[in-house]
């Protein structure tokens, strides 16, 4: 049975591709909002990640998370920041999460999340956008609604989102909306090693059946130790590893090389991302 659920997550991280966030799975609330404070008590982590390294206009974008548990309110919440320069765009949005929680036996846990947000894109370069003018500031107002399921080994998620955006002549506005599936599976091999396949599946309804998809397969040595690969149906593949500190700081770092047919020579350059996150059980 374990073979094959391997084989399951491996075989659907084939058939989508996609652009994200590596190692994902260390902020999974930044994508469902049902995921805040379902594992610990306190977490935090920032997430730094360099595209196409080497060039002046390569992407960057960088995250902040912030979750806890809020007993008082029967579940947990969180914030969270996002900024992303790429060449003559530049955008971030704030979003503040909240998540009830529904204990269940055997120590699984259902989480029920709503989140809500606001952003703001500013163009600087016409060639990005030649319907705005430079300086031109787009604002967003962005709502999540998800469910998020939580065992010792399976991590499973459905949620929404939704954008409600002022176009760029500030008369009209326009509704975007994608769902999400992230999931993770932990596989123990004897007492020091587990193998964690882990996947992000986003579908834009909008243009059409327009799947995009993120994947990590993770090997835990004594739960102080771990590495692995990624890859994305034409787009990247990459390689990560990490290490936690007494269980409580977690650092880790993830090379990408580019594979998708990107024109400019981009595939020559590399991906480098970055995260340090606090969890405190």
């Amino acid at each position: 049975m374990r073979i094959i659920l391997i084989l399951i997550f491996g075989l659907i991280s084939l058939q989508i591709k996609s652009q994200d966030y590596t190692m994902f799975w260390n902020v999974s609330s930044l994508y469902n909002p049902a995921a805040s404070g379902l594992h610990y008590w306190f977490y935090a982590a920032l997430t730094g990640r360099q595209q196409w390294a080497g060039r002046k206009d390569g992407p960057k974008s960088g995250s902040a998370v912030f979750d806890m548990k809020l007993n008082v309110l029967h579940g947990g919440g969180g914030i969270n920041f996002t900024l992303e320069k790429t060449g003559g765009v530049q955008r971030y949005d704030f979003n503040a999460n909240y998540s009830y929680h529904v204990n269940l036996q055997n120590d699984r846990i259902l989480g029920l999340g709503l989140s809500g947000g606001i952003g703001q894109c500013k163009i600087s370069d016409l060639q990005y956008d030649p319907i705005m003018t430079p300086n031109d500031n787009l604002k967003f107002y962005k709502f999540k609604i998800g469910l998020f399921y939580a065992t010792r080994h399976l991590d499973i998620g459905l949620n929404s989102d939704h954008i409600i955006a002022d176009k760029a002549t500030n008369t009209d506005t326009e509704l975007i909306s994608r769902y999400l599936l992230l999931g993770a599976y932990r596989f123990d091999v004897g007492e020091i090693l587990a193998i964690k396949p882990n996947i992000l599946i986003k579908l834009y309804p909008k243009n059409g059946v327009d799947f995009k998809l993120s994947s990590g397969l993770l090997f835990i040595f004594k739960e102080k130790f771990w590495s692995g690969v990624s890859y994305a149906m034409d787009d990247k593949l990459g390689v990560l590893f990490g290490f936690d500190i007494i269980n409580k700081l977690r650092i880790g770092y993830s090379f990408d090389i580019i594979t998708a047919p990107i024109n400019q020579g981009v595939n020559n350059y590399g991906n480098h991302e970055i995260i340090a996150a606090l969890k405190i059980k």
